[in-house]
């Protein structure tokens, strides 16, 4: 489904954009205060959250530009910035080390037992302890920005006094039973496609290092040595995909072959909504910063 405005054929006025903080891990949603103005209070009403949370608390605040926190368990950071409100992360790890050795190295931190090459165990990350997930607070900020996606992708007009023009936007079929059926959607401008198109000579694999330190972090564990797909992509010629880990995994346009006229939409493969999420939307939010110092 295509939301109103259609930015893949038509220049149109920003009104959420992305960024990401290299120094603090901050990931930043930039929504424009033009916009913000519009039916704001839809986002407190229990048929949005319950469709997200059937349990939530009444001190979960999903009031734009009141607070200083937003989101699930206040996991998002709420500031003003120019002419936008934002909500912002510091980026998290699902990880944290037990006292008990890690089973593959025995507590060696190394790659001895299938490696003669003096490697870091990648189960452990090197720290030679057992590693423990906790994905709750991953759980908050994914659920919370559900919440803000739908929100930003409305099916009536966008008024927004922004000069700058929106980039791309990100839409997620959170109800989907298998991550085959495209539970991550970007729609690609036609101003960003464009520019992604001319730059050719682009560092990508700077920014596949980016995807792949994002994903170590999040995980604080290496990803398996088979399974080592992180690749921004330029596709024949032009097409912004993704590589991913897992079965072929990744992001991109069903129909990549041909010149780039204008934007298009990019689907999911083999993703997870919910542990997936994070990383690509940290890389996402690299380009859109590297796109934005070129004024586009």
């Amino acid at each position: 489904m295509h939301y109103f405005p259609h930015i893949i054929s038509d220049d149109e006025p920003c009104w959420h954009e992305f960024s990401y903080r290299a120094d603090s891990k901050e990931l930043i949603i930039k929504i424009h205060k033009s916009f913000s103005s519009q039916d704001g209070e839809a986002l407190q009403t229990p048929y949005f959250l319950k469709q997200y949370r059937e349990n939530y608390s009444i001190t979960d605040c999903f009031r734009l530009g009141q607070g200083d926190f937003f989101g699930f368990n206040g996991c998002l950071k709420q500031f003003q910035e120019n002419d936008f409100n934002c909500l912002a992360f510091v980026f998290p790890t699902v990880a944290t080390n037990e006292f008990s050795a890690c089973r593959s190295c025995q507590g060696s931190g190394k790659n001895t037992r299938y490696s003669k090459e003096d490697k870091d165990c990648r189960p452990c990350h090197g720290t030679g302890k057992k590693m423990v997930e906790n994905w709750q607070h991953v759980d908050d900020i994914t659920d919370s920005l559900f919440i803000i996606a739908h929100y930003l992708l409305p099916s009536i007009e966008i008024k927004s006094s922004s000069s700058q023009n929106q980039l791309f936007t990100l839409d997620f079929n959170r109800e989907s039973k298998s991550v085959n059926e495209g539970a991550i959607k970007v729609t690609i401008s036609q101003a960003f496609a464009w520019w992604w198109a001319k730059n050719k000579n682009l560092n990508r694999q700077e920014l596949s290092e980016r995807l792949r330190d994002l994903w170590v972090y999040l995980h604080g564990r290496l990803p398996s040595e088979n399974d080592e797909r992180f690749e921004v992509e330029y596709l024949n010629q032009g097409y912004f995909a993704i590589k991913y880990p897992g079965d072929r995994a990744g992001l991109c346009a069903n129909n990549n072959s041909g010149e780039v006229t204008g934007g298009y939409d990019i689907y999911c493969k083999n993703i997870s909504p919910k542990h997936d999420l994070l990383p690509i939307l940290g890389i996402m939010a690299v380009v859109h910063d590297l796109a934005r110092a070129e004024r586009i």
